[in-house]
Parts: C-alpha cells; sequence; structure tokens
C-alpha cells in the first residue's frame, strides 16, 4: 500500500502525528440493509463462500486515473489509490480482486450520468449467479464501486452554461452537486443493489475543510445510506496538513498529488473497510437503518432531478472512444460539411474535436423510447474553447448554444452535460438560442423540441465561429446517448 511513498507518511501514521487517534467516518449500523449486505458479502474471509473472485471500479476524474502518481515500473493507474486499495482487499478476503479504472480527466459527477450503466459493469465470472440479472449476458455490475469526484465537483458554478441557459443560474454549487450525487447514487442502488459503494472525499486541500460540494456529497451518502470517507476530516491538523510545507508532507501538488498522497487515502480508506469486516455481522441487532430500498424522499428538487436523469440502457449510445464496426453504417457519426475528428487532444480525452471551418457539422443517429430523452457530454475549457450548436433534423429552425467555455477563472478543462426531454412542445425559446452572443436565461420546461416518440432521430453539432472577428474556438463532444 505504501509503495514509493516517502517515508515520513508511514512514520507519521505509526506515531499518531498525522492521522486522528479515533478516525471519523461512517458506521457499518448507519449503512442501508443493502449497503451492509453488499459489504458483508465482500469483507468475508470465509474461503468456503463464493464468489472467490471480487471486482472493483473506480470512478472519478484524473486525480482518481493516478495522473501524477508515478512509481517505478508502476503505471499511473497501478500507483493510483484505487489499485492501492484493491491490492489491500485482496489481502484481506485472500481473493482475486480484479480493478477496473474508469475514472476520467476533466469529469465531475454530472459528467458521468451518460455513461454510467456502462461504466459501473465489468466482464463476469463464470461462476457468477449474477450473470442472468445483470440484463446483458457477459457483464454485471461490479462488486465493489468507488466513487470519488470531490476536486472536480468543487469547481461547479451555478452560471456555468448550460445552467444559465435552462433557468438554473439561481441553484447553488451544494444543490446542483447534490443532484446529480443523488442521481448517481439513487441509480447504482437501484439497479445494482448488490454492489458495496464507497464515497471518497480525497480532495485534501478545500477551504476551511468543508466546501459545499464535500457537505453535497456527505449529505447525500448519508441520506442514502452509503459508506462516505473523507480524508481531510481524519488528518489531525485537517486540510492545513495538505499544505506543501506542511510536515510530514500528506498531498505534495494539487489536483495531482504523488504516491504519498495516493498511498495516504488508500490507507485511511482501509482502516475504515477494516472496522466494517470487524462488525459486520451486527450480533446485537443495533442498526439504525433497516431500509432495503432508496428512500421515497429525495434530496432534491423535482426541477433539478428532471435535469439529472440516467438513461438505463440507453437506446442509443455515441462514445468518442469506440470505433463503429462499419465505418459506412448509417448507426455511426457521420461528418456532414467541414472537419470533425474523433481524438485525444491530451493523453486519456478522447472525443469529436473540430476547430473550424466554420459550420463544420456531425451528424449522430439516434433511436427514442416512449418517454425520451437525449444526453450531451462535451468539454469546457478556458482561452480558445469556442460554441457550437445542437439541433435535430426532424426539428428544423430549433437549435441549442453548447458554450466551450466553462467562465470561470481557471486553467482546467471539465466535462459538463445536459439531458433534454425532447418529446415536448416545440419551443420559440430554441429558435432565439442560436445568437452569437454569449449567455441567454430560459427555463428548462420550455426546451421543446417535438420530436416522436419511438422514433429514430439525427442530432446534429454544428461549429459556430464569432462574428466579428469569424474566429473558430474548439469545441470537443464526449458523447451522445438517448432512451
Amino acid at each position: 500500500m505504501f509503495a514509493c511513498a516517502r517515508p515520513e507518511l508511514k512514520l507519521g501514521i505509526d506515531n499518531g502525528s498525522i492521522l486522528l487517534s479515533q478516525l471519523t467516518g461512517p458506521s457499518f449500523d448507519g449503512l442501508c440493509l443493502r449497503q451492509r449486505e453488499a459489504w458483508r458479502a465482500v469483507l468475508t474471509t470465509d474461503m468456503t463462500l463464493r464468489p472467490t473472485e471480487l471486482s472493483m471500479v473506480a470512478l472519478g476524474g484524473s486525480m482518481v486515473k493516478g495522473m501524477g502518481c508515478s512509481c517505478e515500473t508502476l503505471s499511473q493507474e497501478e500507483c493510483s489509490y484505487g489499485s492501492r486499495l484493491a491490492a489491500w482487499l485482496g489481502s484481506r478476503t485472500r481473493r482475486r480482486v480484479n480493478f477496473f479504472n474508469r475514472a476520467a480527466g476533466g469529469s465531475p459527477t454530472r459528467g458521468l450520468l451518460a455513461l454510467l450503466s456502462e461504466s459501473i459493469r465489468v466482464p463476469t465470472r463464470v461462476e457468477s449467479e449474477r450473470v442472468a440479472a445483470s440484463g446483458r449476458q457477459g457483464m454485471a455490475a461490479a462488486d465493489v464501486l468507488v466513487i470519488d469526484f470531490s476536486i472536480n465537483d468543487v469547481g461547479l458554478k451555478a452560471n456555468t452554461s448550460p445552467w444559465t441557459g435552462l433557468g438554473l443560474g439561481n441553484y447553488s454549487t451544494y444543490e446542483l452537486v447534490g443532484a446529480a450525487t443523488e442521481a448517481v447514487l439513487r441509480f447504482i442502488l437501484t439497479t445494482a443493489s448488490s454492489s458495496a459503494l464507497l464515497m471518497v472525499e480525497s480532495n485534501c486541500r478545500v477551504a476551511r475543510g468543508d466546501s459545499e460540494s464535500l457537505r453535497a456529497h456527505r449529505d447525500v451518502a448519508a441520506h442514502y445510506g452509503v459508506a462516505f470517507v473523507s480524508l481531510p476530516a481524519v488528518l489531525r491538523r485537517g486540510p492545513a496538513a495538505c499544505s506543501p510545507s506542511a510536515k510530514p508532507v500528506v498531498w505534495n501538488a494539487h489536483p495531482h498529488p504523488d504516491a504519498t498522497a495516493h498511498a495516504m487515502i488508500a490507507y485511511v480508506a482501509s482502516a475504515v473497510l477494516h472496522r466494517f469486516g470487524m462488525n459486520h455481522f451486527d450480533k446485537a441487532g443495533t442498526a439504525t437503518r433497516r431500509d432495503r430500498l432508496p428512500p421515497a424522499w429525495r434530496f432534491s428538487s423535482p426541477a433539478l432531478r428532471s435535469s439529472h436523469q440516467i438513461c438505463s440502457p440507453p437506446l442509443s449510445m455515441h462514445v468518442a472512444t469506440r470505433n463503429c464496426l462499419t465505418r459506412t453504417s448509417a448507426a455511426c457519426p457521420r461528418v456532414v460539411s467541414g472537419s470533425w475528428e474523433a481524438c485525444e487532444d491530451k493523453a486519456g480525452k478522447f472525443g469529436w474535436i473540430s476547430n473550424g471551418p466554420e459550420a463544420s457539422t456531425i451528424e449522430f443517429p439516434l433511436r427514442l423510447g416512449k418517454l425520451p430523452r437525449v444526453t450531451v457530454v462535451w468539454m469546457q475549457g478556458y482561452d480558445g474553447w469556442g460554441r457550437a450548436s445542437v439541433g435535430f433534423r426532424q426539428a428544423p429552425g430549433l437549435q441549442m448554444v453548447l458554450d466551450g467555455l466553462h467562465g470561470e477563472n481557471r486553467t482546467v478543462t471539465q466535462l459538463n452535460s445536459i439531458t433534454m426531454g425532447v418529446a415536448q412542445t416545440p419551443s420559440s425559446v430554441l429558435t432565439r438560442n442560436i445568437s452569437r452572443t454569449r449567455g441567454g436565461n430560459f427555463a428548462p420546461n420550455e426546451l421543446g423540441w417535438g420530436l416522436a416518440r419511438a422514433s429514430n432521430v439525427t442530432l446534429t453539432l454544428t461549429l459556430l465561429c464569432e462574428s466579428p472577428p469569424r474566429a473558430c474556438g474548439r469545441f470537443k463532444l464526449v458523447s451522445v446517448s438517448s432512451c
């Protein structure tokens, strides 16, 4: 677990100078009934039980992916705290743990929504009894899901496109992050109830240790009875311990720390799971929660829930990392004019990218269901990023602008997404939104496209250039899905 970490980290843990003497964190009894059952199955050391293998998936941003973590011959993913935690779990349970790092650079929680149903699934074991219930032969939800968007969610602002354009600009970061987190947890608890969840707040350098996004993650996890571990909450000096000048150094760089920070997070998470394992039989029946299903009472408002819906499974899914089996197939994306290229501009960050010329257009064929929704995921950055308009062939004259600028004073790139209910009555607001000026303000229930239910449609994405001057910035589309 401590491979390539600075020696003073282990020494500081052993002598009590780094961690609180009594680790704060979730109690096993505080988990919902389904999660207690899931963790019992994962943490058991009874070799007579099946399965003999476990699977673990890590979801998050570039830090969770392992960027910045180097350790001798190990890859970044092998150096990451998720990989270290998987190794610890394997040694504790004496079972092989297959680890899948599904983190994506620049992704906040809401950037995961369109891909969640596929991201949590892994190849099934031959002896798995869950194959039949997985909904798809050969794939099933992982035994353990580690979720950590603590760094990228901090930057979510209510004035970030498309939130102002959707009339959501008055919501706080706490509410927006809470809605996205609720959508993820509720989906997993409903469709993958046998998976053990662990939410991690690895972002050590948060303001006053209590940022809006941290509170949202913590409160939603508590609402649904899911394990939540916060690194700054267990440090003796709190976030101050994450200063580059702190002794010993816990977190040397932000947001991509080295192996020492990854070892620290893995140790804290393993300590909590060890505590779960020591109390997993619940012999005294003292558990405070007996709920098996997700609570009926929702954490988020109806307006926010409607903009954070998840397709399960998507009827159509286009992801830039995939190649169509047949390039000429009608089911594949098609460049209609100009230039769009499916590639990665940075390691691991794939997308359909266009830098011009103006009006470069790409099309995506989609299948709509009886309650149709379309989700678009794109990248937002800072200097040099442009805009594109979204439309449908079947709704001529209606267009909506997606902004490639995130509008924040940060030199980072980050995923954004929008889910549209496309069967409502066509809205005149969409015809006005083709304006070349940035901005706009309209309510989400006005986003009607008038598309037919249970039909085939074609989404178009067209690059826009500023006028004057007619400069085309970069635009990057990550995925398009429908249900």
